[in-house]
């Protein structure tokens, strides 16, 4: 078998055969400009001590991009077999990294998921949602097991197509019942069929919540361009949520979804405005 490869910065790294990174036309932006994005969020407030969790980690590709610029630990959760051993080879090229082929999965979620998988990503969702699916029986691990260290500041990255409003809230629960650090959190915001429907209730939770915990929010366009800083308005979060659902009514929708990175106020909110100039690319 002939392996896929894709180029992230310097970094060659082995991609499933129908992976995001083979499609013709990517934006140059895609992924560069959030991942670099927190690349100067970090060197801006001098964060020291970090550590990458990535939640769906895939092939490696979020922590190629991490690569990029800090050789800090990073730990990677993937749970389908076949992504997990890409992304085994490719870890073996960047040291520091602990893998864990699990699901994460809310404490009051284990047993309860639905986990699937193409040749492109993987999925899970609440077992109530699945017609005649079988419920995930591989290995779980969840935030308890995760976050080790109060003196560590953690950088969280969530891809899970579609569970992440799950994830983000337990998140979001734990971190108010704990001292964890968790600055900055890198995760997709509601899908294209969510944004159809207009059907925001739980994610609103989730950003008020974030923002309770002082956060401040930054939407961008599922290609990595910047769409909107929201800060810590819930009035403006839902703004630009209707904003993208409008698109889609009137068939001008700019992106499919939004990446939405929260940044913890105590970093300062200067270093993540739209004002400020990123470099987005290579």
């Amino acid at each position: 078998m002939i392996k896929k490869t894709a180029k992230v910065g310097d970094f060659e790294i082995e991609v499933s055969d129908k992976h995001i990174y083979l499609a013709q036309g990517l934006a140059a932006t895609y992924d560069y400009g959030p991942w670099n994005l927190i690349r100067e969020i970090i060197a801006s407030a001098k964060l020291k001590n970090i550590h990458l969790i990535d939640i769906g980690a895939n092939v490696g590709d979020s922590l190629a991009h991490f690569r990029r610029f800090s050789d800090a630990p990073a730990t990677c959760i993937e749970p389908s077999s076949v992504f997990f051993s890409i992304l085994k080879r490719n870890a073996e090229k960047f040291g520091n990294v602990s893998l864990e082929n699990k699901l994460l999965v809310p404490a009051d979620k284990v047993g309860k998921v639905v986990f699937s998988s193409n040749e492109q990503t993987g999925s899970t969702r609440s077992a109530s949602e699945a017609s005649g699916e079988l419920l995930w029986q591989g290995q779980n691990i969840t935030f308890e097991q995760l976050f080790k260290s109060k003196n560590t500041s953690y950088i969280v990255k969530s891809d899970t197509d579609g569970f992440d409003v799950e994830i983000i809230g337990a998140l979001a629960d734990m971190m108010s019942r704990s001292s964890t650090r968790i600055p900055i959190i890198f995760f997709e915001g509601p899908s294209a069929v969510e944004f159809r429907k207009r059907d925001f209730a739980a994610w609103m939770t989730v950003f008020m919540q974030l923002q309770y915990l002082g956060y401040e929010l930054l939407f961008l366009t599922n290609h990595g361009l910047p769409y909107a800083f929201a800060g810590n308005s819930i009035d403006a979060v839902a703004g630009v949520l209707n904003s993208l659902s409008s698109g889609y009514e009137s068939g001008y929708a700019l992106c499919h979804y939004f990446d939405i990175v929260a940044v913890h106020r105590s970093l300062n909110s200067k270093h993540v405005r739209l004002e400020q100039s990123w470099r987005l690319t290579k």
